[in-house]
């Protein structure tokens, strides 16, 4: 029955985002390459599938072109990586592509603002409603590790389920998601239509009063009433006749 359940290792798929600035882009190439490389290799060491973008996104056209790249390979999971300042505009127009939520992940590297930009970036997802998660550290920690991987895995499992329990489970054998209908609302109607009709309808400038009516024992059932409704309220006794109908006693 499970034969479509996925058995593979997770993709992640890795996007570099840059700074905007075109006379800014061969200089902060190495920095944008040693951080990105760190973190691939620590990816695949750990045991991941992983699919690089095949440039670091500077400009529209490339965040349109590599978000696509991400949704043709069917990755498990997006993550978005920082190791410079990066404009936001990027990450936003990437992410309409990339499945969600995003791992948002920057290192530690104070001459060069990465994390400020994971933050910009974050706050613009945060607008558009696009979902993601943050971490940043020095890839090398063990504990920035184990954190990071919890998000990938988290986010990968739980895109996983989607299609394997839908309809099949709650006695839906033949797959019917029918909503049920509150039958609730049209008997509260109809009730107050019986009471118009018979002139038993209570009059809203007026207290109403509740009786309640039981065939069995009056002591237990007053019993259970003030506990649950936290009042004492007049008992009344009905009785059945002919097995269908109730009348009071």
């Amino acid at each position: 029955m499970l034969e479509h359940v996925e058995s593979s290792r997770i993709k992640v798929g890795v996007l570099d985002f840059g700074d905007g600035r075109s006379f800014l882009q061969e200089s902060l190439g190495p920095i944008n390459r040693q951080f990105r490389e760190s973190l691939v290799d620590w990816l695949r060491e750990t045991g991941f599938e992983v699919v690089e973008g095949d440039e670091v996104i500077w400009q529209n056209e490339l965040a349109v072109r590599n978000g696509k790249r991400m949704s043709a390979a069917g990755v498990d999971v997006v993550l978005f990586n920082f190791s410079v300042w990066a404009w936001p505009q990027y990450s936003r127009v990437a992410a309409q592509f990339c499945p969600q939520p995003i791992v948002m992940f920057s290192n530690v590297n104070p001459k060069y603002p990465g994390l400020v930009g994971m933050l910009a970036n974050s706050g613009s997802l945060d607008q558009a409603g696009i979902r993601f998660t943050k971490s940043f550290g020095d890839i090398s920690d063990p504990q920035v590790q184990a954190r990071l991987r919890s998000q990938i895995v988290g986010i990968a499992a739980a895109r996983r389920l989607k299609g394997l329990t839908y309809c099949l489970v709650g006695g839906r054998s033949l797959g019917i998601d029918t909503t049920v209908i509150d039958p609730a609302p049209a008997v509260a109607r109809q009730v107050k239509r019986v009471l118009g009709q018979r002139g038993l309808l209570a009059d809203r400038q007026r207290p109403g009063r509740v009786t309640l009516l039981t065939s069995g024992d009056h002591g237990s059932f007053a019993d259970v009433s003030r506990r649950h409704l936290g009042e004492s309220y007049q008992v009344g006794a009905v009785t059945w006749q002919d097995g269908d109908n109730l009348s009071l006693a």
